[in-house]
């Protein structure tokens, strides 16, 4: 955590992804492909997908533009590719280590107030690719647009699955709805998160992340 707070350009992702490993291309085919996908997930992230070049891609991949189209037909399926084996993986599981503890609540609450107290604007300003990736295709590409409501419902079953056990547990309180919890708590991170990426006021999303902190402290007895 202190290489990330003596690298300010850090994004959101990098902070949920410590400790994993990157990467590394190498010549044998699935090494190639892996090497493609790692490449173009950086740039349709830094430039977007219409930003983004397949020649760059190629180049910075080391291959050859016949390697490429081994391996992905289009621009398009190589998109998908990346949604399916980067951005969502990183979109779903960035909670996991909350959600998977005997007390998710409480885990909840320290991980998103640890955030807000580190979260910085060029983290806020990275945004989250799946998201990126979504608004410029969403309205456009039915296969983006399916793969973004299937992440959100697999996102809020990931919580409710974890809020429910914890009330059966009896961490949370019985009063408490497990599935309108989490639909408010996904909702609320991920709307919070695009309002300060679009419009870098930090202070506000830092005071919107403790307010949906304490929502989730309230669900405890």
């Amino acid at each position: 955590m202190d290489a990330l707070r003596e690298n300010r350009s850090v994004g959101i992702l990098a902070w949920f992804s410590l400790g994993k490993d990157q990467m590394t291309p190498q010549r044998d085919p699935e090494s190639t492909r892996a090497a493609l996908i790692e490449v173009a997930a950086e740039e349709f992230t830094t430039r977007g997908y219409e930003g983004a070049s397949l020649s760059e891609i190629i180049s910075k991949a080391e291959v050859s533009k016949g390697g490429l189209y081994h391996h992905f037909s289009s621009k398009q399926a190589l998109a998908y590719a990346v949604f399916d084996e980067v951005f969502l993986p990183t979109f779903l599981h960035k909670w996991d280590d909350a959600l998977e503890q005997d007390d998710p609540a409480q885990a909840l609450y320290e991980k998103i107030s640890r955030f807000i107290a580190e979260v910085t604007p060029e983290m806020l300003a990275e945004g989250c690719p799946m998201i990126k990736m979504a608004m410029e295709l969403g309205q456009i590409d039915p296969g983006i647009r399916d793969r973004v409501h299937s992440a959100f419902t697999s996102m809020r079953n990931r919580f409710l699955d974890a809020l429910t056990r914890a009330q059966l547990a009896g961490s949370i309180k019985a009063s408490a709805d497990p599935r309108a919890a989490a639909a408010f708590i996904v909702a609320s991170f991920q709307g919070l998160s695009l309002q300060a990426q679009h419009s870098g006021d930090v202070e506000s999303f830092q005071a919107g992340g403790s307010c949906l902190a304490d929502f989730i402290l309230s669900l405890k007895h």
